[in-house]
């Protein structure tokens, strides 16, 4: 589904990724991993032609991405949910919804409408005209995701999503991610490993730019030499 193939981003002179590959099938959750600062947004900024690298390759359902600006990308199927969460602080919830409501581009699956997200997430059902920028920042992640699943991506990819939320509001996340994987594929880059390690399938731990393992979730979790080497526990 997804092929990221060697890729190599740069800000200005400073040479961030270096060599970056991995893949993403389908129906797969796909963690991340890594210590801040060591490439994770950069990598799915990467992916989505925010900051397009200046060598590699990415390809998405067997097309060449990597020289799209974001917009088509975000069309060909993939949504992004980024880190800094990125609401519209003056339109409402509904609002923020309407604005990114899209129809599938395949003809597989159910549809993410608004009244689907409000069933996910109850807590915005109950304030769809409340301004985003007055909601609390765990509210702000919940909208985020549901204004990106009303696009119905088909690759989804999560940048932090448990940072700097409460440990309470990161369980309840933890099960609507859990609810939106039996639909749709999902790229997490995550610090929280036992956040991650709870919903991947297979994960790769990223240090210096570079991906350095790439293991099943469940190898990981039993592999206390990795965990401490690379992993937030």
């Amino acid at each position: 589904m997804l092929k990221v193939d060697t890729i190599n981003t740069y800000y200005g002179s400073s040479h961030i990724l270096q060599d970056v590959s991995l893949t993403v099938n389908q129906g797969e959750v796909v963690a991340l991993l890594g210590r801040n600062g060591v490439g994770k947004t950069t990598t799915m900024r990467s992916i989505m032609g925010l900051t397009p690298p200046r060598s590699g390759e990415v390809y998405y359902c067997g097309h060449k991405i990597n020289t799209l600006p974001p917009y088509r990308i975000n069309r060909l199927g993939i949504g992004y949910v980024p880190e800094d969460r990125q609401v519209f602080p003056d339109l409402t919830v509904e609002e923020n919804l309407l604005v990114a409501q899209r129809s599938r581009n395949s003809k597989k699956g159910e549809e993410w409408t608004r009244e689907k997200v409000y069933e996910l997430f109850p807590e915005l059902a109950k304030m769809p005209n409340r301004l985003a920028g007055r909601m609390s920042g765990g509210e702000q992640q919940m909208l985020t995701i549901a204004r990106t699943l009303v696009g119905n991506p088909d690759l989804l990819l999560l940048d932090e999503p448990s940072e700097g939320l409460a440990p309470k509001v990161v369980l309840n996340l933890l099960d609507v991610l859990k609810v939106i994987k039996k639909s749709i594929s999902i790229l997490l880059a995550e610090q929280n490993a036992v956040f991650a390690l709870s919903l991947a399938d297979r994960c790769y731990i990223m240090e210096k730019g570079k991906t350095v393992y790439e293991a099943a979730a469940e190898e990981i979790r039993e592999n206390k030499d990795i965990q401490k080497k690379y992993l937030i526990f």
